[in-house]
């Protein structure tokens, strides 16, 4: 099922980012670590094209969206931007496993309902 939902992630590289990010980590690690007691994801396959090179000062823009959901996987487009400049294409594919064999298996219904309301909201 081909999906066309967008989040857009600014990064900035300035002092505060990281001080904004530790003040929320250790209530996010305890709301991710539950969650992920439920059914982990593990990656599957990456495919990264550089296309421009990046500076460590340049404002880059990342650009994620769910191609495909499926009831096991979900294949993730995340594209690089500088302004509008396309600097890197990538390609994420996540699967769902067993937390006791590490077998795949298919994620709880109810995540997946809840991506697939998402995705509808966005269309």
């Amino acid at each position: 099922m081909p999906a066309a939902s967008s989040i857009t992630a600014t990064t900035s590289n300035s002092w505060s980012a990281p001080a904004r990010t530790s003040s929320r980590s250790s209530k996010s690690r305890r709301r991710i670590r539950s969650r992920s007691r439920r059914r982990p994801f593990v990656a599957v396959s990456v495919a990264i094209r550089y296309r421009r090179a990046a500076k460590l000062e340049d404002h880059l823009t990342v650009r994620t969206r769910i191609k495909t959901l499926r009831r096991a996987s979900i294949v993730f487009e995340q594209n690089v931007y500088r302004g509008s400049e396309l600097i890197t294409e990538g390609e994420v594919r996540v699967g769902a496993v067993s937390r006791r064999t590490m077998a795949p298996a298919a994620m709880p219904e109810s995540l997946y309902e809840k991506i697939r309301a998402l995705l509808d909201l966005a269309d």
